[in-house]
């Protein structure tokens, strides 16, 4: 077939496809997905084996204070974790369940909010391709991270706040079961995703807002009555407020007032601090790029993806503005005070930290592409199927190729017949036991330390491991300096040594090859994805 041809081919497919069955389909997808990469079962890197330690090695009670490691989750999310390692045993899908947990519900409340914020059935399967492919939802599915926690949270506080059955501003049935499950939800989603405050803060105001506006519509009947509402809905939803606001604070006491300022992370995040008022080429860069990012990561890194992601998020607002500024507030505002924290330097924008917020703006490009949709209109009535290269149905088929390319471009369906890895450190020290005879002294580079302690110290078959504890291990910290250390303690070993390197980049690792070649024999003995160790035999 000809290129038109596939085009338009295409187009029609999806024209005339039942949507809300591609709905079901592309859901089921991204769950199969997900459960897939889960049992590749990779190995814990970095990140989440220092959070692992801090989970096997903390009580309960001790999850609610800061971490060690360099770490930080919040407390519920790191109990649940707790809870499912203490059934099943320190493994690596034990601690990854809950996060896979989280994310396989994201994408059902996330398809609830589509058909309640897309009206246009032919094209809501775009913002469901969005949500189950894209790659940072994907990673983060089966990552022990909170962040996939993050995203369910603040869909799940969407979901309800623009849910008119779940507001208790009308002196409606059941509106104390109502008003308690807002006090309720309030009080403990900041400990299980700390920038639910964003999105709670905007719930809170606009619950506040409606209570004045209560206020002046009740006022002009019924005095008495009108005022004896007034008092009780202003007084709770000032207790409402006052309650969110104290377990935000003791959640700041407790854990994050420790993190906050602290010089050696402002420096680390320096470069993900949005300068909203720029005052010089670097910050318009530095804007520019962490836009970028943002919609890279809700869209796809091409520049049509981006292009068009932008267009369709600035139609979206403007249709929410004119239809419903109540959902306009829930998904906007929270972006703002994203935004507006990360200016003062309180909040890095990261791309996993911001995580949370791109449903948001899949939901506003939904609205943006439904009425790009629209605009195209239907094929004019009285037509025939003989005139159906129309300028209306030309623009239509535009519009869908823009979003299959868009879609096909998100790449992680590939990891339904390849392996999704980062750091395999796992079985690289599970093939070291045959190479046991080769080296007397094992050297870990800082940057392993974390996935290797874990391993030897936490791991439930760790006992695997046990071949190693019979050789002398030498552990460097992030301290210290790393790489002239070990080339130093190198230079002075008469015996052989194994050096093992993971998440550790190029760069540091050519560094150490290069300086040991001049000391004596070095061998590559085996490298997977991420990890690679090398043995050393010094020159006699």
């Amino acid at each position: 077939m000809t290129t038109p041809e596939c085009i338009f081919g295409s187009f029609f497919i999806l024209y005339f496809c039942k949507v809300k069955k591609l709905g079901y389909t592309i859901l089921l997808g991204g769950l199969l997905l997900r459960i897939l990469i889960f049992y590749q079962n990779r190995s814990l890197f970095i990140d989440e084996a220092n959070l692992a330690r801090n989970i096997a090695e903390r009580s309960f009670a001790a999850l609610f204070q800061n971490l060690d490691y360099d770490q930080y989750a919040p407390p519920l999310f790191s109990s649940i974790v707790k809870i499912f390692t203490s059934v099943f045993g320190a493994t690596e899908m034990a601690f990854r369940v809950f996060p896979l947990l989280c994310s396989m519900a994201s994408l059902w409340v996330f398809y609830l909010l589509v058909k309640r914020f897309c009206k246009v059935e032919a094209v809501r399967w775009f913002p469901f391709v969005l949500m189950t492919f894209s790659l940072a939802m994907v990673e983060y599915a089966t990552e022990l991270k909170q962040y996939s926690c993050d995203v369910l949270v603040a869909l799940g506080l969407l979901y309800f706040a623009s849910d008119k059955r779940f507001l208790w501003f009308e002196n409606s049935p059941k509106v104390y079961q109502k008003y308690w499950f807002w006090l309720v939800i309030g009080i403990l989603v900041i400990w299980f995703s700390m920038p639910s405050i964003f999105v709670l803060a905007a719930i809170g105001i606009y619950f506040g807002v409606k209570s004045l506006q209560s206020k002046l519509k009740t006022s002009e009947y019924n005095l008495l009555k009108a005022e004896s509402f007034e008092k009780r809905l202003l007084l709770k939803t000032t207790i409402l407020g006052v309650a969110w606001l104290g377990s935000f604070g003791l959640y700041y006491f407790l854990i994050l007032q420790h993190d906050i300022g602290d010089d050696n992370l402002k420096g680390y995040h320096g470069n993900y601090f949005f300068p909203i008022l720029p005052t010089s080429l670097e910050d318009l860069d530095l804007q520019w790029r962490l836009i970028r990012q943002f919609l890279g990561g809700t869209f796809g890194s091409t520049a049509l993806a981006i292009g068009y992601g932008l267009i369709s998020i600035l139609v979206g607002i403007a249709i929410q503005f004119r239809l419903c500024k109540r959902n306009l507030w829930l998904l906007v505002f929270p972006l703002f005070l994203m935004v507006l924290a990360s200016s003062f330097e309180l909040y890095s924008l990261k791309k996993r930290l911001t995580l949370f917020s791109l449903p948001s703006l899949m939901l506003l490009a939904s609205v943006g592409t439904a009425w790009l949709y629209q605009q195209c209109d239907q094929i004019v009535q009285g037509q025939t199927t003989r005139n159906l290269f129309n300028k209306k149905n030309i623009l239509k088929a535009i519009l869908f190729l823009i979003l299959i390319i868009i879609s096909v471009n998100q790449k992680t369906y590939r990891y339904i017949v390849e392996p999704f890895q980062k750091e395999e450190l796992r079985p690289l020290l599970y093939s070291l036991k045959t190479d046991i005879e080769k080296f007397d002294v094992v050297f870990v580079h800082y940057e392993a330390v974390p996935a290797y302690s874990f391993y030897t110290k936490n791991y439930k078959n760790k006992s695997d491991f046990d071949f190693l504890q019979k050789k002398d291990v030498m552990l460097f910290s992030w301290g210290e300096s790393g790489a002239p250390k070990m080339i130093n303690l190198a230079k002075n070993q008469q015996e052989k040594t194994l050096i093992l390197f993971s998440h550790t980049s190029k760069k540091e690792i050519d560094f150490v090859v290069e300086k040991l070649k001049s000391l004596g024999n070095l061998e590559l003995l085996r490298e997977v994805e991420g990890s690679s160790c090398y043995i050393f035999n010094p020159t006699d």
